[in-house]
């Protein structure tokens, strides 16, 4: 079962209505790849930006942004599951990145290249009782050879951790995990061709796209008239001080 189907099963226990059937049930799931032991999703978690920063497009771009006392973002979310120990549950890894980033590993893929790197650690939320705060990594790569020399049939790796560690802030603010505290809780990994991956990054380079004109036009169309509104009411009451 894949992550956004497990979500919507659990929403219907919670709330003990009548389970929906999971070929009627939506999920913003935008693609993805599945073997007989291993699946690899990536989920819409795109958001838009608020009225302040219309131009921005996407939520959390600009400056923080807050939505009924939570932190917005606007992430591709992806998903590993391995589920190939049959006598066991299924292992779930997740991870996020943002837009740009999604749209850059589909350049890349596009440009042919022959090497690629690409990596991402986060950490987050409030620390437990035990002072660890959640944490993900990922990591995608592109490896013409392997160590024997040889060309690779499945080039492209997709690693994602999830774990937690102990939070520790930069001079510049920013968080990062303290050395040696990190602890690995999950972690599955994927292998991919150069068509296979390029059908999953086509359809979330599409999906993005599409998702930008559709918000970007009602931002726009809304944003651009409030700021120069805003623009002209500041401008008056100045000229307004400056002739008293």
């Amino acid at each position: 079962m894949s992550d956004t189907q497990n979500q919507a099963q659990l929403q219907n226990q919670h709330q003990g209505q009548q389970q929906t059937p999971t070929q009627d049930r939506i999920t913003g799931q935008i693609a993805v790849h599945k073997t007989d032991k291993k699946l690899l999703e990536f989920i819409d978690n795109l958001n838009p930006a608020p009225l302040q920063d219309y131009a921005a497009i996407h939520a959390g771009t600009v400056r923080p942004y807050e939505k009924d006392g939570q932190r917005v973002y606007s992430v591709i979310r992806i998903v590993a599951q391995d589920y190939s120990r049959k006598d066991e549950h299924s292992i779930r890894a997740k991870a996020n990145i943002a837009p740009e980033e999604a749209l850059y590993i589909a350049e890349r893929i596009k440009a042919g290249v022959k090497d690629f790197k690409f990596e991402a650690v986060k950490i987050f939320g409030n620390p437990d009782n035990q002072g660890y705060c959640p944490m993900t990594k990922i990591w995608i790569n592109r490896s013409e050879k392997n160590a024997d020399g040889e060309t690779m049939n499945r080039p492209w790796k997709v690693d994602i951790e999830n774990g937690k560690g102990r939070k520790a802030y930069g001079k510049n603010g920013g968080a990062y995990c303290q050395g040696g505290s990190y602890v690995l809780e999950k972690k599955v990994f994927l292998n991919f061709s150069d068509y296979e991956f390029f059908k999953l990054l086509s359809a979330v380079e599409r999906y993005i796209r599409i998702w930008e004109i559709v918000h970007g036009a009602k931002l726009l169309k809304e944003g651009r008239p409030a700021r120069d509104m805003q623009y002209a009411t500041t401008n008056a009451t100045t000229t307004t001080s400056e002739n008293q």
